[in-house]
C-alpha cells in the first residue's frame, strides 16, 4: 500500500515549511559515543531545538545496573 502524504498549500511560509519539516525530518538519532565524553548537554539542546526527544540509552542502562532489574543482570 502506498501512502501519500498531502500538504495544504494556503497557509503561511513558516507554517508549511513546519510541515515539511515535519514529515522529512529524522524522528530518532542514534549517537555513539565513548562514555567520558560530555554528550549530554550538546543531545540535549539539539533535541530541543529539533523538537525530538534525547535519551541517553547508557543512562538508562547503568540505571538497570545499579537497581539490579533483571534487564540490568
Amino acid at each position: 500500500m502506498t501512502k501519500y502524504e498531502v500538504l495544504n498549500v494556503d497557509k503561511s511560509y513558516e507554517s508549511i515549511v513546519g510541515e515539511v519539516k515535519a514529515l522529512f525530518c529524522a524522528k530518532i538519532v542514534l549517537v555513539n559515543h565513548d562514555p567520558r565524553l560530555a554528550v549530554d548537554t550538546p543531545c540535549s539542546n539539539l533535541a530541543i531545538k529539533y523538537n525530538m526527544v534525547y535519551i541517553s540509552v547508557h543512562q538508562l542502562i547503568r540505571q538497570h545496573i545499579n537497581d539490579g532489574t533483571a534487564f540490568g543482570k
